[in-house]
């Protein structure tokens, strides 16, 4: 007897139902949502029906979702613009929304996680000649998506203050 290896199959009011639950568990995207249907065996013809269904219902949001995300992101992460950004292109949002979004975080409030991020990992860095030091602070906030000039100009504070 062979066993069979394949997903089992749902109906559609059951995906959905599934899908609800998916969303009702955490903040999702229409992509996160889409794969997730995917995952579970779904027929990629009725997935835009699921995932516009549970838009009217408000069970999914992009624009929602992109801002949850990227406060998140900036607050617990300590992520720049820039990584933001791209994690929320990977998720198909789209480009109005990004922008939106990013525009809508607090100038000053960015600047401080920033300021943060860069004081954390200079405690980490002791015992650095400064030019070593500024290049791994760069690099270590760069690669956390914030913008080389607004770090550069954070580094340039940070270094001649010490």
């Amino acid at each position: 007897m062979t066993t069979s290896k394949h997903k089992p199959q749902y109906r559609e009011n059951e995906l959905t139902e599934k899908a609800k639950r998916y969303c009702a568990y955490a903040e999702r995207c229409s992509f996160d949502v889409e794969r997730k249907l995917m995952q579970l065996g779904a027929d990629a013809n009725i997935i835009p029906g699921i995932i516009s269904k549970l838009t009217k219902e408000q069970y999914i949001d992009d624009q929602r979702f992109a801002e949850l995300f990227a406060t998140g992101k900036l607050h617990n992460n300590k992520w720049g613009k820039v990584k933001i950004s791209a994690e929320l292109h990977k998720r198909r949002i789209n480009e109005t929304t990004i922008k939106k979004v990013l525009g809508g975080i607090d100038e000053k409030d960015y600047r401080q996680c920033l300021q943060a991020l860069i004081q954390k990992k200079h405690e980490s860095l002791k015992n650095k000649q400064v030019t070593q030091l500024k290049e791994k602070l760069a690099s270590h906030c760069i690669q956390k998506g914030f913008e080389t000039h607004l770090v550069l100009d954070h580094l340039d504070d940070i270094i001649s203050h010490h």
